[in-house]
């Protein structure tokens, strides 16, 4: 089924905007475990991760319409977060 804006109205004021969960390093490492194998963090795990974080990090903040910063934060706070600053919100 193709997506419509008949079907879901109001959906295509949506369908442009980005959402850059922000993570910390600290985060980051604690969420990808460092001592698990990751074939991305191949050889030294730390020093991999800050590079690629290094490397994606500018792209990922140009393209968002909305960033979030998801360190020390629950999920419901988070989400509530991005539901204020979609367009339309009554919040």
């Amino acid at each position: 089924m193709r997506w419509s804006a008949r079907r879901w109205p109001g959906r295509s004021r949506l369908a442009r905007v980005r959402v850059y969960l922000a993570t910390g390093f600290a985060a980051a490492a604690k969420r990808v475990g460092l001592d698990r194998p990751r074939p991305l963090l191949a050889g030294n795990p730390r020093a991999m991760l800050r590079a690629l974080l290094e490397r994606r990090l500018p792209v990922y903040e140009k393209l968002a319409s909305i960033t979030v910063s998801t360190d020390d934060r629950a999920p419901e706070e988070i989400a509530a977060e991005i539901a204020d600053h979609l367009p339309g919100s009554s919040r």
